[in-house]
């Protein structure tokens, strides 16, 4: 004979069974239970599910740690454990978990709830898009942890739990009505994400409601419910189905992530040819700007000097050239050999220094100085810096001081040049 310790909490998982009374002497409590072998092998396999779903949830928090991966492998989690406890209650008996285990029940539904509510929130980012329905379930969170701090000084009462049975079912009852209200909102919602989350919490809500149904209508509800195990497993279905459109949800989102990370990339790619190619185009360009302008110059200068040269020597061979006429000519080949170093100078690469062009600077003048009774000094600081220059802009420079030198000779009358 056992004398169980009953309580309003604990009363209905007690079955009164009769025994032959030659088995009494002896016998183990545990072998009194008869398992629900349809009822174990279904949680066994859901919970597999289940627990797969919270392992990949974790794992993917785990190594890119997003905050809604963790909020789903929580939400998972709470319910993986939830019905462990149930699961363990049908096989197992110790006063302290008969005791305490229906409490576990109540908070581990709660966790899971706040994690799920959590989770919505962080996944569509409620807060930025839909910031009344953000504070609506924020409210609903706050009300769930206020309700999981209470529910001890409840549920360990006997005076205070049918009272706790009553909030506690007023509790269910909000939590319909709170999910009906955001399924709807979120399928009115034109949101890919946000129709998985609705079709998730409409499928909890559906196996909640088919389970009140059955415990309420229908007449042989104990033949019903109990030969598949009882109305947890169809909870726990009801469980499986939202965890299945939440990762069907996050499935989503992780493609449209990888399909605007390619398109980021490839739009990098494009700009890095695109300014790839206006470099080539700068160089080919400037290319052809320095070809032109080099033919501009040989036209300019050295094709003058020739004309002149080929007039001169005409002349000197009809007049049977005279000396004043063959300095012309030699003056003319000069200063058209001057040029064309100067042109050459101005393209070659390895002359793209300040430092050069200080030099060249310097021999041309005192080349140029020479014929004429004026005194040249010139000053170089002794540590020049090796900076690069462009030949266009060593040639600018170079025939600005030309034009100078050019001025001082012709009109300055000058006697010394610094």
């Amino acid at each position: 004979l056992v004398y169980p310790e009953l309580h309003y909490y604990n009363w209905t998982q007690w079955t009164p069974t009769i025994a032959h009374q030659t088995a009494i002497n002896g016998l183990i409590l545990h072998e009194f239970i008869q398992p629900n072998y349809t009822y174990s092998i279904l949680t066994i396999l859901m919970a597999g599910m289940i627990f797969m779903l919270f392992s990949y949830s974790f794992l993917k928090f785990y190594l890119n740690r997003r905050s809604e991966y963790l909020y789903n492998s929580l939400f998972a989690l709470s319910f993986l454990l939830l019905f462990t406890v149930i699961f363990v209650n049908n096989f197992y008996y110790q006063p302290w978990w008969h005791r305490y285990s229906p409490f576990f029940q109540y908070w581990l539904q709660a966790l899971g709830y706040i994690a799920a509510l959590v989770f919505i929130i962080r996944f569509l980012q409620l807060r930025e898009r839909r910031y009344r329905l953000f504070v609506f379930l924020r409210g609903v969170i706050i009300s769930l942890m206020v309700y999981s701090c209470v529910l001890p000084f409840m549920a360990f009462s006997d005076k205070l739990y049918p009272f706790n049975s009553f909030l506690f079912n007023a509790v269910g009852i909000s939590l319909i009505v709170v999910g009906l209200y955001t399924a709807l909102v979120l399928h009115q919602w034109n949101r890919h994400l946000a129709r998985y989350v609705s079709v998730g919490i409409m499928s909890l809500i559906s196996f909640i409601i088919l389970i009140i149904l059955q415990n309420s209508l229908l007449k042989d509800k104990q033949y019903l419910v109990q030969r598949i195990g009882g109305p947890v497993i169809l909870y726990n279905l009801g469980i499986l189905a939202n965890l299945f459109f939440f990762r069907l949800g996050l499935g989503h989102k992780e493609r449209v992530d990888e399909l605007q990370k390619l398109e980021d990339i490839e739009k990098l790619r494009l700009e890095n040819e695109k300014k790839e190619l206006e470099k080539v185009l700068a160089i080919a360009s400037s290319r052809v700007d320095e070809r032109n302008r080099i033919a501009k110059e040989i036209h300019d200068d050295i094709g003058s000097g020739l004309t002149s040269i080929r007039l001169l020597s005409e002349i000197a061979l009809v007049k049977q050239a005279n000396k004043e006429e063959l300095k012309k000519i030699s003056s003319n080949a000069n200063e058209l050999v001057n040029n064309l170093n100067e042109i050459i100078w101005s393209i070659n690469s390895r002359n793209d220094t300040v430092p050069n062009l200080l030099a060249y600077i310097r021999s041309h003048m005192v080349d140029y100085l020479e014929p004429y009774n004026i005194r040249l000094s010139i000053n170089i600081p002794s540590n020049v810096p090796n900076i690069e220059i462009s030949g266009e802009k060593r040639r600018n420079i170079f025939m600005v001081i030309k034009e100078c030198f050019t001025n001082i000779i012709k009109h300055a009358n000058a006697t010394a040049v610094n």
